[in-house]
């Protein structure tokens, strides 16, 4: 049972964080040390020859997860994006302290014991993919509106949205939210939760699920058998979200308030990661 209420804590957070430009609802899992345990579950369901007894395995892991996460979305996101645009920088520098403080523990999850070539290129590769990203042009909005209804080629093009979009739920460092805006769905998708836009949701969800069933498997084989260049890589994926999380610098009376919640971030994140260590 602490088991659960700790899993459903972490879910719940994760699942607020993922409605924030800029934040990635897998790097909240590594700041909480949950995201290794959540790959290797739904690695372990995709796995057809051992099904029902990673189910079993899994199940109540996984329900509690998803049950709190949905809910973090659907309750805490909202006090969240309210603070956010009240405090936007305090509150940014929050986030980047949160970030910051996570890269000792994603550093020992490398057993690395130096700095090697090996490790710059991993971490490099990460880093240089989120930029990348940024460099997809988005689709027109009116071509993604599903006010009027939607025809094959929206069909299409939602299936292939939701495989890209799987990519950023299970990849740290990429927002979920950011994809959706660069996909052009980003009013679109919260559009049809708002309306309950139930064949829109059918088709994203179908197509998120193929697109994690391609990753995760790859994911979970890689974090096992060549920790060390696919932490380094997740390492330059989470450096690289900095670049959506910073806002500005601040000024006035908002320069100590950003310093104190850019440490308190770091310090809460830290202290976490060695409690869990």
């Amino acid at each position: 049972m602490k088991k659960h209420i700790i899993t459903a804590i972490k879910a719940f957070f994760v699942g607020a964080s993922m409605t924030l430009p800029g934040i990635s609802g897998g790097t909240t899992a590594i700041i909480l040390n949950i995201y290794d345990r959540l790959i290797q579950a739904v690695s372990e369901l995709f796995s057809p020859k051992d099904f029902v007894k990673n189910l079993k395995k899994n199940f109540m892991f996984l329900a509690v997860f998803a049950v709190t996460a949905v809910l973090g979305l659907v309750t805490l996101s909202q006090a969240l994006l309210f603070i956010t645009e009240k405090f936007p920088i305090p509150m940014h520098f929050l986030f980047m302290g949160a970030v910051l403080g996570s890269l000792p523990m994603l550093w020992k999850k490398t057993e690395a014991k130096k700095v090697t070539p090996k490790l710059l290129i991993g971490a490099l590769i990460g880093l240089a993919a989120v930029f990348i990203i940024d460099l997809i042009p988005p689709m027109p909005s009116d071509y993604t509106n599903i006010a009027d209804g939607f025809g094959f080629s929206e069909i299409i093009t939602f299936l292939l949205s939701g495989i890209v979009l799987a990519f950023a739920l299970i990849l740290p460092g990429i927002s979920f939210s950011h994809m959706l805006l660069v996909m052009g769905i980003y009013e679109t998708f919260y559009e049809a939760i708002g309306t309950l836009n139930i064949p829109f949701l059918a088709i994203i969800g179908i197509s998120l699920l193929v697109g994690i069933a391609l990753l995760i498997k790859v994911l979970a084989v890689s974090m096992e058998k060549f920790p060390q260049l696919t932490y380094s890589m997740i390492l330059g994926f989470v450096l690289g979200s900095i670049k959506d999380i910073y806002i500005g610098l601040p000024t006035g009376w908002l320069i100590p308030i950003s310093i104190l919640t850019f440490a308190g971030g770091f310090a809460l994140v830290y202290a976490i990661s060695l409690k869990e260590n």
